[in-house]
């Protein structure tokens, strides 16, 4: 695991242990010394319905009656000191009432208009001060929408409580729901700061909404929500959105990390799941049908999609030689067969507390997909920083190359000229002669004036004894004369290396000149200024150079930012190439005093 995949894990690390001590601190307040009365569960009670009455053992199940049917709840309380009666509503509109006194009301008129039925609230409701047992009275009206009405035993003490024991049963699912909204923020986060690196790291955009609905899903299911978010109506949509969603994410998950050869079942999945989605919630706003009715198709719906969903991985990662999707089977196994094992829970009221199993298998498959996925991410910037640095280099090699073709055909253009001058000498050399047998001294010194006029500067001049990078430097020094630069060289270069051509010595001393003439030509004040210094000792060629600038220098990772363009400089990219190609180095600074930019490069030669 690179340094970049250990800081993002580390970073998610600190995050999780952050909300642990965070919930912590807010739930280790709920049970104070003293605080909270013990709980006392109304397990025995008289249910009457259509006029028929028997005692019953609750929690109890009342099913196929008619939409809105009454049923009748009493039992006896013997009031203490602050106690409530803690009530559910399970999907039915319900009253309270203690001696005929209706203390509490709640049915789908406290909602919005699209509630069929009220969603699940729970009530706390006050006991009066009697030295007498009081008569309870809880009259549900049996919900439009379901077959079956869950009546739950009601429980009575104070409200810490009852607030105690909502979170002594509930806080590890509350802790992890929170613990996988967090991630999935981390997630989402990591994604658009890095999406316009690479569109691959859209696999961290699935997997933190997948762990968003998963969230959301278990905290719409459980009790302690409704004290943490008093409104029902949102732990409702919590619910159903995150079961709704959760496979749809994971399934555009694992089709980014898979990559499948044939990822027709992912499209067919995800198309499914979205129309049933939108169905149902089209059906719900509409008030024709509740998200709560709909969860037994999406229920088998999910089912089915994990299974295929499973199938393909395993099929892919054993048969088709797919790695990712080996690696995914085991993780994505344990996921299925807890989903498979938590809705067998749900439709078949089994005894295992809900949610614990899917919350199980989600655990296992985090763990596992959090490091692969992280791992995953490194690799896709890695990969993206060579492409990078590749494409960098060849662009630099291209620019290398144009460089050397130029001195090339300069070198040529020499070559012809100085051709063309031997081959102009011996017409010069009669035209003299004939002067001087003549004794035309007159005409013979004007002649040979106008021939001193004609030679380049450049051929006078001679800064080393290597010829072609003399003529480069002789190229830039009349460059620097016409932009009134003051220019100073001193140079050591052998006239022939076997270690270095010399296109490469005159690609490394034209763009170490360019680059200083450009810097002078920027500045608005001040000297204009180039000092040349180059050394041959121990095999090494060791080449300074001073010159001035106005003092505007960009750096960025490390790179050199050109002043023309704002992109790498290529020219100073270029000799640091050659440089580091040669066994050699190269730095480039700008003077932290004064307006001058130092250059050195070294390599052997």
């Amino acid at each position: 695991m690179n340094k970049l995949a250990t800081r993002i894990l580390t970073i998610l690390t600190i995050l999780i242990i952050m909300v642990l001590i965070i919930t912590a601190l807010i739930f280790g307040n709920t049970n104070r010394p003293g605080g909270a009365h013990d709980i006392k569960h109304i397990d025995k009670a008289t249910i009457s319905i259509n006029g028929l009455s028997r005692d019953v053992t609750l929690p109890f199940k009342i099913k196929n009656q008619d939409s809105r049917t009454k049923i009748s709840v009493s039992f006896l309380v013997m009031p203490e000191d602050d106690n409530v009666l803690c009530v559910k509503s399970n999907y039915a509109p319900f009253d309270v009432s203690i001696e005929n006194n209706v203390l509490v009301s709640y049915s789908e008129k406290n909602c919005p208009f699209y509630m069929i039925d009220p969603p699940t609230s729970l009530f706390n409701v006050v006991i009066p001060e009697s030295e007498e047992p009081l008569k309870v009275t809880i009259n549900y009206s049996f919900p439009k929408t379901r077959s079956t009405l869950t009546i739950n035993a009601p429980m009575l003490s104070n409200s810490a409580g009852i607030l105690t024991y909502h979170t002594k049963k509930y806080v590890g699912t509350i802790i992890f729901a929170i613990i996988l909204m967090s991630v999935a923020f981390f997630m989402i986060v990591i994604y658009f700061s890095l999406r316009k690196v690479s569109e691959e790291t859209r696999i961290t955009l699935w997997l933190g909404l997948f762990n968003l609905s998963v969230g959301l899903w278990l905290v719409g299911e459980n009790d302690f929500s409704l004290f943490l978010i008093h409104n029902p109506v949102i732990i409702y949509l919590f619910t159903f959105t995150g079961l709704f969603t959760m496979i749809i994410f994971l399934t555009l998950f694992v089709r980014r990390l898979v990559r499948f050869k044939n990822p027709k079942i992912c499209t067919y999945i995800v198309t499914i799941m979205l129309i049933a989605l939108f169905l149902a919630l089209a059906l719900q706003l509409t008030g024709i049908f509740m998200l709560s009715s709909a969860a037994r198709i999406i229920d088998i719906l999910t089912i089915l999609s994990f299974s295929f969903l499973t199938g393909q991985i395993f099929y892919e990662g054993f048969f088709d030689g797919n790695k990712n999707a080996a690696k995914l089977f085991p993780p994505i196994a344990v996921l299925f067969t807890a989903s498979a094992a938590e809705i067998i829970n749900y439709v078949f009221s089994l005894t295992i507390k809900n949610t614990i199993l899917f919350q199980i298998g989600i655990f296992i498959f985090m763990v596992f997909i959090s490091i692969t996925g992280i791992q995953f991410i490194s690799e896709i910037l890695s990969l993206k920083q060579n492409e990078k640095e590749l494409e960098f280099e060849v662009k630099l090699m291209k620019m290398q190359i144009s460089q050397r073709e130029k001195e090339q055909l300069k070198q040529l253009k020499m070559q012809e000229h100085f051709s063309n001058e031997r081959h102009d000498l011996r017409h010069k050399l009669e035209i003299l002669k004939n002067y001087g047998e003549k004794q035309d001294f007159e005409k013979l010194c004007e002649y040979i004036d106008s021939m001193t006029e004609n030679l380049n500067d450049c051929f006078d001049t001679r800064y080393c004894s290597n010829d072609a990078v003399n003529a480069v430097v002789c190229q830039y020094a009349s460059i620097a004369e016409k932009n009134e630069i003051k220019l100073t060289i001193s140079l050591d270069v052998p006239t022939h290396s076997e270690k270095i051509s010399d296109i490469d010595l005159c690609v490394i001393f034209g763009n170490l000149l360019e680059n200083a003439i450009e810097a002078c030509n920027a500045m608005e004040k001040g000297e204009k200024f180039i000092k040349l210094i180059s050394n041959h000792h121990l095999s090494k060629l060791i080449i300074t150079m001073d010159n001035s600038f106005n003092g505007v220098f960009i750096k960025k990772n490390g790179v050199i930012i050109s002043s023309k363009d704002d992109n790498v400089g290529l020219g100073v990219s270029s000799v640091e190439s050659l440089a580091k190609g040669h066994g050699g180095s190269s730095h480039f600074e700008p003077d932290k005093n004064s307006d001058i930019f130092h250059s050195s490069v070294y390599f052997e030669i």
